[in-house]
């Protein structure tokens, strides 16, 4: 093959997977995550700092963004757009990958990446998920060299495996768990090698150590407890099989809020699909040769390895969540499906090529066609809410809608003071801890505590209490300020009529103190 065919053959997979994500990125507001990555990227350097310290999530992806949006803006499509050059990168980097084994490999490789419809998702999503599997192929690619390497250069590609691994870890923690796959796929070269991956995936591993704080506080809140509800509802004897399903195209996939692929008449074919590639990757690499085995064995690693410890783990802690914590897989699925494809024969390989394109075809032109599942929130609040605020006017938000609306308010150049019921939500809306909800005598402590310090804030101003009828909550908020002596002035319907499942409108009510005009 000519020198320059590769680079040729990586742009062309890199233009086109990114002509998918970018198609119709910014026309969905965002979703509550999301706004939270709004939030993060909009905020000055004090509020930065104080999101970082409590947010779940390590804080590179932060830093990221910030710096991307400096440039791309802070509009949806500003924010996601980083997602999408990120997913796109992916499929030309699984292609050079792949193509150690044969071109045949690195294409369909590419392919799988370029054309997954819960990467293309992921990728037009403000979240860490298309860095994180960016990242972490990278770190597989450094393996691999550093593998294949002797002398100076071994030592390089090691550091280099081992600052990618890093990165990997300060995207996202549970990605070590992938990261454990590393001395197995370097045991079948020596113990030696298997060594020195360990070294090198233990360093990576130590410099989160900082973060273990923030983590254990968190897993010990119920603010974690919808993850079991997750797991329990995949069922968790099928967590696995449901995986590889939502990796292929045609897929299931979960009815999460954010997800409308729909339930696809062709699911059969998903499976039929999954197996014809994975099977012949599995057999190479249990029993294949030379690089096209190499190359089935990293991806069987790095499929496998991070999926059972998920699994495993959350029988005891759940954290299985079907098709996004186990996205940490997809670089180990698309190199064993490039595998499995380049060891197939000429006419088996354009039989999956035929299917894996008719089923993508059909999956991506539902998820591009589909109605957001989520409210448009921020854009409501840009339109109904800014303008009616002035200066000095202080907000209380009630349940679950605080990240949206204040991405809304600081995109416009509006940042007033605010307060949340529970208190817990105002640093990160992944703290609401449904036992204090579900508290009368908690919830009416907090309730007249966050309306106290809005009044204090408020002094001769305003208070806006945002309405949101998805939690308990506003009403004991109302009758704080109002046993206080404050009456209400004034509602602005922020959604005039009630989204599906929320039971009323969400509506702002303006408070002024009594005898104000």
């Amino acid at each position: 093959m000519r020198a320059g065919r590769p680079f040729l053959f990586a742009l062309g997979l890199f233009a086109f997977a990114l002509a998918l994500r970018l198609f119709r990125i910014g026309s969905p507001d965002l979703w509550l995550d999301e706004a939270l990555s709004g939030v993060v990227a909009l905020a000055d350097r004090g509020e930065f700092s104080t999101l970082i310290r409590d947010e779940t999530t390590p804080p590179l992806y932060y830093l990221v963004l910030r710096a991307w949006t400096a440039i791309a803006g802070h509009s949806e499509a500003g924010l996601r757009s980083l997602s999408a050059i990120a997913g796109a990168l992916t499929a030309a980097l699984a292609y050079l990958v792949a193509r150690r084994a044969s071109e045949t490999a690195g294409l369909a490789a590419g392919i799988v990446v370029a054309f997954n419809p819960l990467h293309v998702y992921y990728s037009q999503e403000a979240r860490v998920y298309g860095l994180l599997v960016l990242l972490l192929l990278g770190a597989i690619a450094s393996l691999l060299r550093a593998l294949d390497a002797e002398g100076p250069a071994r030592r390089r590609w090691w550091l280099a495996y081992a600052a990618l691994g890093a990165a990997v870890l300060w995207t996202h923690t549970f990605a070590a768990l992938a990261l454990a796959a590393a001395p197995i796929v370097a045991l079948r070269r020596s113990p030696r090698a298997a060594l020195e991956a360990a070294l090198a995936t233990l360093a990576a591993s130590l410099t989160i150590l900082p973060l273990a704080p923030q983590a254990i506080a968190h897993a010990g809140t119920a603010a974690a407890d919808w993850m079991g509800d997750a797991f329990r509802s995949i069922p968790p004897a099928l967590a696995i099989p449901r995986t590889l399903e939502v990796f292929t195209p045609g897929a299931l996939f979960p009815p999460y809020a954010q997800f409308r692929f729909g339930a696809p008449l062709w699911r059969p074919a998903a499976f039929v699909l999954c197996a014809a590639v994975l099977v012949p990757g599995i057999w190479a690499a249990l029993g294949g040769r030379g690089s096209c085995r190499a190359l089935a064995w990293t991806g069987f690693a790095f499929l496998f390895t991070p999926l059972l410890l998920l699994w495993s783990i959350s029988y005891v802690k759940p954290i299985y969540v079907l098709a996004r914590y186990d996205m940490m897989a997809l670089p180990g699925f698309a190199l064993l499906a490039g595998a499995g494809v380049g060891w197939l024969p000429r006419w088996g390989r354009g039989l999956v090529a035929l299917g894996a394109v008719a089923l993508a075809a059909g999956s991506l032109s539902r998820h591009y066609a589909r109605d957001p599942a989520y409210v448009p929130l921020p854009r409501a609040v840009g339109e109904k809410l800014v303008p009616a605020l002035r200066d000095g006017d202080v907000i209380l938000f009630t349940g679950l809608c605080t990240m949206e609306v204040r991405y809304a308010l600081l995109r416009a150049g509006r940042n007033p003071a605010f307060f949340t019921v529970p208190p817990s939500t105002k640093a990160h809306p992944g703290w609401l801890d449904t036992r204090a909800l579900g508290d009368p005598e908690t919830l009416t402590e907090d309730a007249s505590r966050a309306a106290r310090d809005a009044a204090e804030a408020a002094g001769a101003g305003r208070v806006w209490v945002i309405v949101d009828p998805r939690a308990p909550g506003p009403q004991q908020t109302v009758d704080a300020l109002q046993r206080d002596g404050w009456r209400a002035a004034g509602i602005v319907d922020l959604l005039p009529e009630a989204p599906p499942r929320w039971g009323a409108p969400l509506r702002a009510i303006v408070f002024m103190r009594q005898g104000e005009a």
